[in-house]
C-alpha cells in the first residue's frame, strides 16, 4: 500500500464507510496537494510521504469535508495547521 494520502486513507481518517462521498473526497485530496504545496513551497512529488505534508493534507481535507455546506467555503486555518505549515516551510527552505 502506498504511503501517501489516498481515498482509502481519507475514508478511514474521517470514518466514512459508504462510497457516496468518493467524488468529493477525491476533489478534496487534489485540492489539499495544491494547497499544501502553495502554502509551504513543498513539491508534492518530493514531500508526499513526509508525515508533515500528509498531516497538513488531512487537516485541509477534514475541514473541507466537515464544512462542505458552509456558505463562505473559506478554510479556517488553526494553530495546528499554521504550526505544521511553518515547520514544513522551514524544512523545505533548509533542504534548498
Amino acid at each position: 500500500m502506498s504511503n501517501v494520502v489516498n481515498l482509502d486513507r481519507v475514508k478511514t481518517y474521517l470514518r466514512i464507510d459508504e462510497d457516496s462521498e468518493n467524488d468529493l473526497l477525491v476533489e478534496l485530496i487534489e485540492f489539499s496537494k495544491e494547497d499544501v504545496s502553495l502554502s509551504t513551497r513543498a513539491d508534492y512529488e518530493t514531500y508526499k510521504e513526509d508525515p508533515l505534508y500528509k498531516m497538513l493534507q488531512m487537516i485541509i481535507i477534514a475541514d473541507g469535508y466537515e464544512n462542505r455546506s458552509s456558505i463562505d467555503y473559506v478554510f479556517r486555518a488553526n494553530n495546528r495547521y499554521s504550526a505544521l505549515c511553518e515547520k514544513l516551510r522551514t524544512m523545505v527552505e533548509d533542504y534548498d
